[in-house]
């Protein structure tokens, strides 16, 4: 259910959601391991190298909310025509009136 408020901004829209979960891991194992080898640069990432590793859960956490939305609103936009016909038998030149043109040729 699609709520015109609650629509994901153009820029977000593109992103497919497995994307978000790669993104996930990756922010995770870079700010969790890497981060930390920052203090060896210079003194002044001290501080940033020991805080950063306690934010790697939310940033984590960040893009799998992310990609949860995303998936959540690929699945709610369906096109009516895309979704399979219930009868099978059901032709598509039937739709457009021309079913007893094949009758009289």
């Amino acid at each position: 259910m699609n709520r015109p408020g609650k629509r994901l901004s153009p820029a977000l829209a593109w992103i497919p959601w497995w994307l978000s979960v790669t993104m996930a891991i990756a922010s995770y194992l870079v700010l969790k391991h890497l981060a930390p080898n920052l203090a060896d640069v210079s003194p002044i990432f001290v501080p940033l190298a020991t805080m950063l590793p306690k934010m790697a859960p939310l940033a984590a956490i960040g893009f799998l909310l992310l990609a949860a939305v995303l998936l959540y609103d690929r699945d709610e936009i369906v096109e009516p025509d895309d979704k399979p016909e219930k009868n099978a038998g059901h032709h598509a030149d039937e739709d457009a009136g021309t079913s007893g043109t094949r009758d009289k040729e």
